[in-house]
């Protein structure tokens, strides 16, 4: 008897957390290997290979009109798939390059001069413009910038510290000066936030790994707190404690959001 859908998706959880990918890959990871095991109808999950990735990957180009660079997010979630769920890696892994790989035209970057840069930042508002500061001074990546937490900003060495960042690494950067002033002020907006948090019983921030069961005041503290945290304030559905997101994350359908208080 073949395996069903749901253990099939559960296995592929279970073997991209084992190897600590973000979750942001998981996310895609799961979007195409469902709409995979869709596609070919009466084909039992054994019975799929080669000749069906490329069948699908062709229906994502032909019939969707999807786009290059995501059809290779595609591709690399089935060779997931195939490799660390099936345990049989497909051709293409073992040399025999039978997987179609969709070509990704090359474009010329569009770069912005320094002062349509200056001209662009002045034209925004905080905290956008802080995130755009530290975007183009430290060579931050949007998702990092928006995770930084209070301990992070050193402006005294002049760097910070981006933790989890592509590939689960941590990097040191640039804290460009232009931007010191600027995140001083968010993070006394920040704790002015975090103080109203703790005084209604809330104020927890999620943690990296299992930091929070070795340190279970550490969601609580000021130096874990987000530079940037989300507007609402969220209530777990298992514990209903109060936490904040960093600003921009996506909430979990397990997660009761509710209005932060003026």
């Amino acid at each position: 008897m073949s395996p069903s859908h749901p253990s099939i998706l559960d296995a592929l959880r279970v073997a991209i957390r084992t190897r600590r990918y973000s979750r942001r890959t998981e996310r895609a990871y799961w979007h195409w290997v469902e709409h995979f095991l869709a596609h070919p109808g009466d084909r039992e999950p054994q019975d799929l290979g080669s000749e069906e990735v490329n069948d699908f990957l062709s229906h994502l180009a032909v019939d969707q009109r999807v786009a290059a660079p995501t059809r290779s997010q595609a591709r690399a979630a089935l060779m997931f798939l195939f490799r660390h769920v099936f345990r049989s890696p497909l051709d293409t892994e073992v040399g025999g390059g039978s997987i179609v790989r969709a070509r990704v035209p090359r474009r010329l970057p569009v770069v912005l001069t320094r002062p349509e840069v200056r001209a662009l930042l002045a034209s925004m508002s905080p905290p956008g413009r802080i995130v755009a500061l530290l975007l183009y001074g430290g060579g931050l990546r949007l998702n990092e910038a928006l995770h930084l937490r209070v301990h992070d900003p050193d402006a005294e060495r002049g760097q910070l510290t981006v933790r989890v960042g592509k590939g689960d690494r941590d990097r040191i950067t640039l804290y460009p000066r232009a931007a010191v002033p600027e995140v001083e002020e968010q993070l006394r907006r920040t704790r002015r936030m975090h103080e109203r948090d703790l005084a209604r019983g809330a104020g927890n921030v999620p943690l990296p790994a299992a930091l929070a069961r070795k340190y279970p005041g550490a969601p609580r503290e000021w130096g874990w707190q987000w530079v940037f945290p989300a507007s609402r304030l969220h209530h777990s559905h298992r514990t209903g404690a109060g936490f904040r997101r960093a600003r921009g994350s996506k909430p979990s359908r397990r997660i009761v959001t509710i209005p932060a208080s003026r």
